[in-house]
């Protein structure tokens, strides 16, 4: 009796998460979470690790969870965000680079910038050549891959790296960085493609292709005015999509160089910077700083000390979702991210909440707002012998369909070839697979899309 009341319960919570009945933020589970002030888990921070998720918390006052007051955790989702498990103490990656086994993590560790080759556990120290004129030392500010180039910079210049643990290169050609004491700073820095854009600050944007050699990269971006001399280009986070970069600068309140730290404006490149157009007409007005900016498709998040922000039209106008989430404060929101359909939220006090993409109504859709694929998920889910999985094509090409486990190891290819543009359905059976947890990703030329099933028995 136990063993069909736990497959009605599952089956129950996959219906119930299919309709997405109550349409909300639902609290994720294994964190430990309390409303008052004895402990709590703060997540301030995701990335992306294969078909998993990495979360970062802050567990300096959890002594329950944590009875030796470890300060930071990293945790480790394969469900989208939905359950966490304890992985590793630590602090949080700032990259992985390479998938599964191959990996090389890459944070800032005392101070300095270290890489680990195996999945977090143990840090090697990489600043070795991490100078200009003496300034900097190895902290990261922003670091990215393209291929198997690292990118990083440190507040002061940038450098490239080809291989984990060794010397890092100045990478400044062009920014007039390196020679003399900067009035700049490289700051953020995101990849797109093959391509880097980095901010510094006081100076202007920049793009290069692979690195090497730089350019201005800032036209129709608004410029402050910084201690009366410098034209100053803030910008507070960046986010990519297909071939968008979008940019969430401060909102200019007075028109005199004034940037006003409570409200964003929203930019968008589809040239790698050489143009920025504006893509709201009213700032997005909020209490507190940005702490967390995502994409996907034509869906833009992002996280504020007041709460999380929703735009389905790449930026032009924005709503406030805050259903099901605990009462906003100083603080309260650090971080986002999307993966596998949910969008998943770090919160200071009461560790991560996930919502399904489709809640916000434009997860098909590219960036520059064509109808692409469509995934369903698999009907029955949980499955324990045969369901269907229904998707759509834009335009014909060539189409697979992947199942993996929860480890990322490929199970079988469900679908393949090529297909003419329209709908299309795949069979999917079970009753050869063991009892867990699957995922599986349609992949074409548009770009790829999963969702998550289970297999009961």
């Amino acid at each position: 009796m136990k063993r069909y009341s736990t497959i009605f319960f599952l089956f129950a919570v996959f219906f119930l998460y299919g309709i997405n009945a109550t349409a909300q933020w639902k609290q994720a589970a294994g964190f430990s979470n309390t409303n008052g002030l004895a402990y709590y888990d703060g997540v301030t921070g995701f990335i992306v690790w294969g078909n998993s998720l990495l979360a970062h918390a802050n567990c300096a006052v959890d002594l329950i969870q944590y009875p030796n007051g470890t300060p930071d955790s990293l945790f480790v989702s394969a469900d989208n965000g939905q359950t966490w498990s304890s992985y590793a103490g630590g602090v949080m990656p700032l990259l992985i680079s390479g998938t599964g086994a191959n990996s090389t993590f890459y944070a800032n560790i005392s101070g300095a910038v270290s890489y680990s080759t195996d999945g977090a556990q143990t840090w090697v120290t990489d600043s070795t050549g991490l100078t200009v004129q003496g300034l900097g030392g190895g902290y990261a500010s922003s670091i990215v891959a393209i291929g198997s180039s690292v990118f990083l910079s440190d507040g002061i210049a940038v450098y490239k790296q080809t291989a984990p643990g060794t010397a890092w290169a100045v990478d400044t050609t062009g920014l007039g960085l390196g020679s003399a004491v900067p009035f700049g700073q490289a700051g953020g820095m995101i990849a797109s493609g093959n391509n880097l854009i980095l901010n510094t600050g006081f100076s202007s944007l920049f793009v290069s292709t692979s690195g090497g050699s730089w350019s201005a990269a800032n036209n129709g971006l608004p410029s402050f005015t910084a201690n009366s001399i410098h034209q100053w280009y803030p910008v507070d986070a960046f986010a990519t999509s297909g071939s968008s970069v979008f940019a969430q600068v401060p909102h200019d309140s007075n028109q005199f160089g004034g940037a006003d730290l409570y409200s964003s404006d929203f930019y968008r490149t589809t040239n790698n910077g050489a143009n920025w157009t504006k893509m709201n007409s009213a700032p997005l007005n909020y209490w507190g700083g940005t702490q967390g900016f995502t994409a996907s498709g034509q869906d833009l998040f992002t996280v504020t000390d007041s709460g999380f922000f929703a735009s389905t039209d790449n930026g032009a106008t924005w709503t406030k979702q805050n259903q099901g989430l605990p009462a906003s404060g100083a603080q309260n929101f650090d971080a986002v991210v999307v993966l596998g359909g949910n969008v998943v939220i770090g919160t200071q006090y009461n560790g991560a909440y996930y919502r399904a993409l489709s809640d916000f109504g434009s997860a098909s859709v590219n960036a520059d707002g064509t109808t692409s694929l469509s995934l369903s998920e698999s009907y029955p889910n949980p499955v324990n012998s045969s369901s269907k999985i229904n998707y759509s094509l834009a335009s014909d090409g060539i189409v697979t369909i992947t199942l993996f486990d929860l480890t990322g190891k490929q199970v079988s290819i469900l679908a393949g070839g090529y297909q003419s543009a329209g709908d299309h359905t795949v069979s999917f059976d079970g009753s050869a697979l063991p009892a867990g947890m699957y995922f599986y990703r349609l992949t074409t030329s548009e770009g790829s899309i999963g969702h998550w099933l289970q297999v009961i028995k």
